[in-house]
């Protein structure tokens, strides 16, 4: 798939005498079959505490011409059809697994502020927290693609998802305990590590499930409508903590809160992300169809051209 760049509309030779500078166009790709150059162009952005770089590709153009984004016929689809694509049992539970989940794991880390300020009463304990789960989230992003071409996506997800939910219930025996808490920040990041890079895997799987049921290839959609999902149970998560406070009598600039409070954030920072995670879990371990054999059949009939359209 060809994308389209900020610069890409820019000739390399143009009646404004611009010249793309090799540092925004990053090189020649070595594979160019039909003599034209491919560049890598790479952007860099800060999101909270993360860096997330985008890489796209454009095919540079000669002298005045435009590049037209063109599609064939698998990758056109109506709206009929893409309600169609929703109906599928893999495309709705996944979405249905995302959604719970990422409220529940935003939930967690959304009141955290609130959690180490009054419960406590050491906001300088959650950066130590937040270390020790980058760490092992980065270990687990790194074993999770070796554990799932052995075991299955399916089955890394759910064991992350559980992973996860074991954090949390380890919480339970104490909420105070700081050993405790690092050691749920452990489960929670091997979760998260098995979780994240896989959760696009499998929104890969169903975009082959949509193109052996209808023949169309739907990853714009598949892509752009989990994202919407995401990002929905962001906003979501973001709203709960607030309304939450409100209820049980939170008092703004006070060191010291009711006992409503605390029980009010320990429910938002704790048992509430386990029951969602673990409905998450639920939904998917139950629900979710395709399992490694699956994949690999379904990847099998499209690499022959076979269809059930």
């Amino acid at each position: 798939m060809r994308l389209r760049s900020t610069f890409s509309c820019i000739p390399p030779k143009n009646p404004i005498g611009i010249r793309i500078p090799d540092f925004f166009g990053g090189g020649i790709l070595p594979h160019d079959p039909v003599g034209r150059s491919d560049r890598l162009f790479l952007v860099c952005t800060g999101e909270q505490h993360k860096i997330i770089c985008f890489a796209k590709l454009w095919r540079q153009a000669a002298t005045h011409e435009w590049i037209t984004p063109k599609g064939t016929d698998d990758e056109r689809y109506s709206l009929r059809e893409l309600f169609q694509f929703l109906r599928f049992k893999p495309v709705w539970t996944h979405f249905l697994t995302i959604l719970l989940s990422t409220v529940g794991t935003s939930l967690s880390s959304g009141t955290g502020t609130f959690f180490y300020t009054y419960i406590m009463k050491d906001l300088k304990l959650m950066s130590g927290v937040s270390v020790i789960s980058l760490v092992i989230t980065l270990l687990g992003m790194a074993v999770a693609p070796v554990l799932a071409n052995k075991l299955g996506k399916k089955n890394v997800f759910l064991a992350g998802i559980i992973v996860a939910v074991g954090g949390s219930l380890i919480r339970f025996i104490d909420v105070r305990s700081l050993l405790l808490i690092y050691l749920g920040a452990v489960f929670a990041g091997i979760g998260g590590g098995f979780i994240g890079p896989l959760a696009y895997g499998i929104q890969a799987d169903n975009t082959m499930y949509v193109q052996y049921k209808t023949g169309k290839r739907a990853e714009a959609a598949v892509a752009s409508l989990s994202s919407f999902v995401s990002k929905a149970a962001q906003g979501v998560a973001g709203a709960i903590p607030g309304y939450m406070l409100a209820a049980t009598g939170f008092i703004g600039g006070a060191a010291q809160q009711p006992q409503s409070v605390e029980g009010g954030i320990i429910f938002c920072s704790i048992m509430l992300p386990l029951i969602l995670c673990a409905a998450a879990g639920l939904v998917f371990g139950t629900l979710y169809p395709l399992g490694k054999k699956e994949v690999d059949e379904i990847t099998l009939a499209i690499e022959q051209g076979v269809s059930t359209k």
